[in-house]
């Protein structure tokens, strides 16, 4: 928002400044909540990558995540093939 913008509208300088206020105070709060929410989805991933790395030092944990990942793939084509017919 501009204050030249307001200017054309016929608004005076002390509406302008009025609404500069309001508009700054709701800038700087969505701001802050985006921030926030931000935060919390770092954290997240950074304790699901550490999981994850945790789970990689392990023979036995690797082998049955991989395990896992190809029986999802494996019926993930299976309704592929299954949709095609129908």
């Amino acid at each position: 928002m501009k204050r030249n913008d307001l200017r054309k509208m016929g608004l005076t300088p002390d509406q302008i400044d009025t609404i500069m206020n309001m508009n700054g105070t709701d800038i700087t709060r969505e701001k802050a909540r985006a921030g926030h929410q931000t935060n919390k989805e770092v954290q997240r991933l950074r304790e699901s990558c550490i999981t994850l790395l945790e789970l990689l030092d392990d023979p036995e944990a690797v082998r049955s995540i991989l395990l896992h990942a190809s029986r999802l793939y494996c019926e993930q084509e299976r309704r592929k093939s299954q949709e095609g017919r129908e």
